[in-house]
């Protein structure tokens, strides 16, 4: 099972007790929803930040920001089923029209989360694995199948 697009720390410690008991799930976290909280659904822009789900109250996101933090520390093992996502959804002009779709139009965010684990002093080989190399790992098979190979 892969969970896309967690929002809230409560939801990270169930996916972990679901995977001490052995139960093989994974999850995506997106740059918006580490960077970004409610507060900016209240600015003359919004709408643009409209997402499903949605983002989340400051203490909720300064909790998912500090556990992933920790998560992207060396000595970490077992971080294989975390990765970032994006849920990019190019609606351009349409996301301030109705029905008001989801979705975040923006790359910049990307740029901004590279940038704040480098201030953290995360070590590029672990941007990478979260970026790149675990959802490989999560979805090779996936990956495979669709490539005519198994």
């Amino acid at each position: 099972i892969h969970i896309c697009h967690v929002t809230c720390y409560e939801v990270i410690e169930i996916i972990q007790e679901k995977r001490r008991n052995g139960m093989k799930i994974s999850c995506g976290l997106t740059p918006h929803h580490l960077l970004l909280n409610n507060d900016v659904l209240r600015k003359k822009d919004g709408l643009l930040y409209k997402v499903n789900p949605p983002l989340r109250e400051e203490e909720d996101r300064l909790r998912l920001w500090s556990w992933f933090i920790e998560m992207t520390e060396i000595g970490v093992a077992d971080t294989q089923w975390i990765m970032i996502e994006s849920d990019y959804a190019p609606h351009g002009p349409y996301k301030l029209k109705p029905p008001y779709p989801s979705g975040i139009a923006d790359y910049s965010l990307w740029a901004k989360l590279l940038e704040k684990l480098r201030e953290k002093r995360v070590l590029e080989q672990r941007i990478n694995e979260f970026f790149r190399l675990n959802a490989l790992k999560i979805f090779q098979h996936k990956l495979k199948r669709q490539q005519g190979g198994g």
